[in-house]
């Protein structure tokens, strides 16, 4: 991201980003940083349209805001951009959690609700992914809506019904 952001920004003069850091990722540059890579690299009249932190209780704003999304592939981030119907650019972790991102990636691309990028692509294909997204509100459409489509909002309800349902047929 702190690559290809300048670039972003010069040719988008409208556009406004979220970069949400993480806390504690082992080998991630903390919060701090990336704000210091970034103040060192734009002029300021374009850091003031970077809004950088590492946590936020107000997630589902910032997404919900969103005409793009550069993710990694956890299901309960890929669920809420589901139920938001975000369009996405998904890079997952290979090795995080025993390889399941990628199988949630493939998953979405399958259904062409995402674009996956591997997690080593270099800068220059993340850069013309989103450039291509950016420029394609009708591709983005169109990949938001078939995200739409694995969304589950009452999976809480409908678990909870299933757990009663077995705990009524199981009682003596």
């Amino acid at each position: 991201m702190l690559a290809i952001v300048p670039r972003l920004l010069a040719v988008n003069p409208r556009l406004r980003i979220v970069h949400i850091v993480g806390v504690g990722i082992s080998g991630q540059m903390s919060e701090q940083e990336i704000k210091q890579a970034y103040t060192s690299s734009l002029p300021a009249e374009d850091y003031e349209r970077i809004t950088t932190m590492s946590f936020t209780s107000d997630f589902h704003k910032y997404s919900g805001a969103a005409d793009l999304i550069i993710t990694r592939a956890g299901a309960s981030a890929l669920a809420e951009f589901a139920l938001q119907a975000k369009a996405c650019i998904v890079i997952p972790g290979s090795v995080l959690a025993g390889g399941h991102q990628l199988k949630n990636a493939q998953l979405l691309k399958k259904l062409h609700a995402v674009k996956v990028l591997p997690a080593d692509a270099g800068s220059e294909q993340l850069l013309k992914l989103t450039s291509e997204l950016l420029n394609n509100p009708s591709t983005r459409t169109k990949m938001a809506a078939n995200l739409s489509l694995i969304a589950k909002p009452n999976a809480a309800k409908d678990l909870a019904a299933v757990v009663l349902e077995q705990a009524r047929k199981n009682r003596p």
